[in-house]
């Protein structure tokens, strides 16, 4: 296949461009390969590494948020930016020195949810069962369901969090490989437009 004219600028423009890209999707792929073999090797280690580099974050925004309240002292909303930076630097440690409880609590919270709503649910079904005959059960169905699923995370929070990183685990490693996949596509096409 022959290129001229503005065939060949084309061309010349797409061998830049992926000369410039392909290493952005190969890079990015690595690394999230990584990441799903991390958490699938040492699911609940790397699950507290990640609460642990977001407790870092929230104490940064914290101790931000006390500095600017002081540096703000009478002005509106300096007591505020305090108190929120107060907060922020005590959610903050708290995440650092406790991240597989931090985590094991909001799965708690999860459950306390679902089992609220779930219940909340069949309660709704029950009384509207004479408005619509044929289809409460779903909705009592739907309820107990999400009820039970409260129960047992709230039971088992350990487990789901296990669960979790598992499933965010694999779900890496296939986005990795994709990723990988693409950028050696790139990588292949770039090659082929240098050779024309």
């Amino acid at each position: 296949m022959s290129w001229t004219g503005p065939r060949s600028r084309l061309r010349d423009e797409l061998a830049r461009y992926t000369a410039r890209t392909w290493r952005v999707p190969l890079g990015r792929g690595v690394v999230t390969l990584l990441v799903g073999v991390a958490l699938l090797l040492a699911p609940l280690t790397s699950l507290a590494a990640v609460v642990t580099v977001l407790g870092v974050g929230v104490l940064a925004d914290g101790v931000v948020s006390v500095v600017q309240g002081v540096l703000a002292r009478g002005q509106w909303g300096s007591s505020w930016r305090l108190a929120r930076g107060l907060i922020g630097v005590l959610a903050g440690l708290f995440l650092v020195w406790q991240p597989s409880i931090t985590a094991k609590s909001l799965i708690v919270l999860a459950g306390g949810a679902a089992l609220v709503s779930g219940v909340v649910m069949v309660a709704v079904s029950v009384q509207t069962r004479a408005l619509a005959p044929r289809t409460w059960s779903g909705g009592a169905v739907a309820g107990t369901l999400l009820a039970l699923l409260g129960v047992l995370l709230m039971l088992f929070p350990t487990a789901a969090l296990l669960l979790v990183t598992v499933v965010v685990g694999a779900g890496s490693l296939v986005t990795g490989a994709a990723l990988v996949a693409h950028g050696w596509r790139l990588r292949r096409a770039w090659r082929e437009l240098e050779r024309v």
